[in-house]
């Protein structure tokens, strides 16, 4: 995160417009950064010394002037969209690590309050002559992180309940799993089953809305159902396939190999080895693996695997949850 000396200097610095009636009907002495058909960014100064950074018509990041003891304040207005993260890294506006005047670096969370011309303040952070952050002077927008209440953990248990015996008779038919596994990277990298979900597991979803009729409930459902359970049976090929698949994507065994020029000696010694690899992804999966990967998924159609109670995190900590959420 720059200063706001350094703001003034860029503002200094950049070039006033002269002919371009657009940027000289714009508010607040506006410059341009890049070039004057640039017109959706801009750097402003007002007649109280006031530095802003515009991109649209949002104030992205201002300045304000130091007082006596040389601190000044900045306020952050984030709009979650790749120019807003571009135009912050551009212009060294970062401001996710920053140094404390405790001497500590603390990490600082971009959440998104509107859109352009709406946005609200979400950050703001006063900095002593130093340019170093001072805590009690400053805030930014709360995160949560989601916890299980005390229903979480009573629908979880009797989801697996209910569901023990199926658990069962698809750990019996591991062998076959195993036997008929297919490993995909796609399905093995990170989120890939978001956008490539298995057509057995989008068949589950619909029986459960059908049996449910579009109101999912864990402790009225019916687990007896033989539409029901004839969809969660035809689950666990795909189920052992994911599982294999992250553990082989985690090990490597999807990696580019650039054929072209190869022997056929050189090509059937990687095929080999690819495929010792995979079988031996294959045979690390142990029931108990199966079992807890075959129950998360059937926790995650059913919506009830994350907690749902929200608790901050709390202000400036060393560092942000994997996964946090907003109100």
């Amino acid at each position: 995160m720059i200063s706001y000396t350094d703001a003034l200097n860029k503002y200094n610095k950049a070039q006033a417009p002269k002919h371009s009636r657009r940027w000289l009907n714009m508010p607040d002495h506006a410059r341009y950064l890049r070039g004057v058909g640039m017109t959706h960014y801009g750097i402003h100064q007002r007649d109280n010394g006031e530095v802003y950074y515009r991109c649209y018509d949002t104030e992205l990041v201002k300045f304000y002037p130091p007082n006596e003891q040389g601190e000044y304040k900045v306020e952050v207005r984030f709009v979650n969209t790749p120019t807003t993260t571009m135009f912050l890294d551009n212009h060294r506006l970062n401001y996710d690590y920053l140094e404390t005047s405790c001497g500590k670096t603390v990490c600082v969370p971009y959440v998104q309050s509107g859109g352009y011309r709406t946005a609200a303040v979400t950050a703001s952070l006063v900095f002593n002559a130093s340019n170093k952050l001072i805590l009690d002077k400053s805030w930014h927008e709360d995160i949560y992180t989601k916890m299980s209440s005390t229903e979480d953990k009573r629908k979880r248990k009797h989801l697996r309940e209910a569901i023990k015996h199926l658990v069962m008779l698809n750990e019996f038919r591991l062998p076959q799993y195993k036997s008929d596994a297919t490993l995909d990277g796609n399905l093995g990298m990170p989120f890939g089953t978001g956008y490539k979900e298995p057509f057995s597991f989008q068949e589950l979803r619909r029986v459960l809305s059908s049996e449910s009729n579009g109101m999912l409930d864990v402790g009225s459902f019916n687990f007896n159902s033989d539409r029901f359970i004839h969809a969660v049976m035809l689950t666990g090929q795909d189920v052992f396939n994911i599982l294999a698949s992250q553990r082989g994507y985690a090990l490597n065994a999807f990696r580019y190999f650039y054929r072209h020029g190869k022997s056929a000696e050189e090509l059937a010694e990687h095929d080999n080895m690819i495929r010792l690899l995979h079988n031996q992804v294959i045979e690390s999966v142990s029931p108990e693996d199966f079992n807890k990967s075959f129950t998360n998924k059937l926790l995650s159609v059913f919506n009830i695997k994350q907690g749902t109670t929200l608790k901050a995190w709390g202000q400036f900590r060393d560092k942000l949850p994997h996964k946090w959420y907003t109100k």
